[in-house]
């Protein structure tokens, strides 16, 4: 798997932090040191942060409520759908058409938390936050 750099990071991103030869992670929120952290030493990084792939339960963490075939955010302003395939989770952003119908595009592929944190926010300018357990 490709080592994460600084670019892929954003303060509140959720990670997994911990020995990975111990099998004992605990849930952790990027701030500024971590990201100067994967800047200067991304070995050092890599070695301690890991991607939360995501999962069912990940995204009700994420405050995702589960609707047939597919999950949505029911605080967002816009319809963003994730729709899970045999390939993983696809992102989807729903528009209304002047005749009322609702159109989708699907717009990537989702494999990690924080690539759905990141896309979220890209898309609606707010955080999209990880309720603790």
């Amino acid at each position: 798997m490709k080592q994460l750099t600084a670019n892929e990071l954003r303060i509140g991103n959720v990670f997994n932090y911990g020995a990975k030869e111990a099998g004992i992670f605990k849930p952790t929120i990027i701030d500024w040191s971590d990201i100067r952290l994967a800047a200067e030493y991304p070995k050092e990084f890599n070695v301690l942060y890991h991607r939360i792939p995501l999962t069912e339960d990940v995204l009700l963490r994420f405050w995702y409520k589960k609707k047939s075939d597919f999950y949505y955010c029911p605080d967002a302003s816009t319809r963003l759908v994730l729709t899970k395939s045999d390939l993983g989770y696809w992102f989807e952003l729903g528009y209304d058409t002047e005749d009322q119908k609702t159109e989708w595009n699907m717009l990537t592929d989702v494999q990690f938390s924080h690539q759905l944190q990141n896309l979220y926010f890209a898309l609606t300018g707010h955080e999209l936050e990880f309720k603790p357990e």
